[in-house]
């Protein structure tokens, strides 16, 4: 007889907790994955980014320049870009965090600056620059798919007055030498040289010397160089009385329809008597100004007053907007070469309406 047994194959089944640990399971497998994906996307996109970045880029050939008061500056700029019409624009590196805004945009510039429209070519041009846009300026564009493109530093640009400088070591020497300086160095090879006002000489250096035994040669000496239209302050050489034009202030703001007066005093050498004094606008070489009572644009509306000797003050009645102009002031003596002119002149700006 068989004896039976008890023994079974095995089999296997799954309790009611079983089946909670698999799903479980499959559930952190999923997350796991699409984890994995968006890690993945992520990584792609910021390569992706990094690649289209990576083919455009901003030079900006000069770190530094130096410029002179009232002077044209042109920052050269390229950058890598088939794509003309992307938006692009020159800002000043700020300090402080904030978008940058655009120069064309800034008031401070408004009709002073333009950008070159040559594919590729980003040069900035800067005129009549003030010390007040002494700064550090960069350029950026925004190319397809990508973020603000710019140079990774920009360029300090440094605006300075010229100085006369009399070289210590000449002082008391026949021969003098005067140096037509500034605080930072800027290349030009042209200067102009002016005594008591007028034109004097031209040079490629930035040093003259000129002979103390000769008594034509003593007066006030001033320096210009060819890129601006901002002399020195006269420097007064070889003589303790020199020609001078003082105005105070320099830039005049004023309403529409109102009166300014525009005050200046002047000085010259003991011996001259002055004989004949001008306000005017327009100076071209070698002609003499047009007084500007005798413009019809002021018919009526200007008069000298002087309040004391030596003081030459205008007044402006009635005022337009097309009197905001730069007011100079020119006397003559009794000797025929005694003549000077106030170069730096009265800015006169006119705004608004009278209240």
């Amino acid at each position: 007889m068989r004896k039976e047994t008890s023994e079974c194959a095995p089999s296997f089944h799954f309790s009611a907790d079983n089946k909670t640990d698999k799903s479980s399971l499959e559930q952190r497998g999923d997350a796991a994955m699409l984890n994995r994906t968006r890690l993945f996307s992520t990584a792609a996109v910021l390569m992706l980014l990094a690649g289209v970045q990576a083919q455009y880029s901003v030079t900006l050939s000069s770190q530094s320049l130096c410029a002179v008061t009232r002077s044209t500056v042109k920052i050269p700029c390229t950058y890598s870009s088939s794509y003309y019409r992307r938006p692009k624009e020159w800002y000043r590196v700020q300090s402080s965090e904030g978008e940058p805004q655009d120069l064309s945009k800034d008031p401070q510039y408004s009709g002073r600056v333009s950008v070159s429209t040559v594919t590729s070519d980003c040069e900035l041009t800067v005129r009549n620059v003030r010390a007040s846009d002494s700064g550090v300026y960069n350029f950026r564009f925004k190319p397809y798919g990508s973020g603000w493109i710019s140079a990774p530093s920009g360029v300090h640009l440094t605006v300075t007055d010229l100085q006369v400088k009399v070289d210590p070591n000449t002082v008391g020497q026949r021969e003098l030498k005067l140096t037509c300086s500034a605080t930072c160095s800027f290349s030009t090879y042209r200067f102009y040289w002016y005594r008591n006002g007028q034109y004097e000489q031209y040079i490629t250096k930035a040093s003259i010397v000129i002979d103390s035994t000769h008594l034509s040669n003593v007066g006030s000496y001033s320096c210009q160089v060819y890129e601006s239209q901002h002399r020195s302050p006269p420097v007064c050489v070889l003589g303790k009385e020199c020609w001078g034009v003082t105005y105070t202030p320099e830039r005049v703001c004023a309403l529409k329809d109102t009166s300014i007066d525009l005050s200046c005093s002047y000085k010259h050498p003991a011996g001259h008597t002055v004989i004949k004094s001008v306000w005017f606008i327009k100076d071209q070489a070698g002609v003499e100004p047009v007084d500007v009572r005798e413009d019809e644009e002021y018919q009526g509306r200007v008069q000298y007053t002087q309040i004391s000797q030596n003081n030459c003050s205008l007044r402006i009645t009635n005022l337009r907007e097309i009197d905001a102009q730069t007011y100079r002031f020119r006397f003559y003596t009794d000797d025929p070469t005694g003549k000077y002119t106030g170069d730096r002149g009265v800015s006169l700006s006119v705004t608004g309406k009278a209240v």
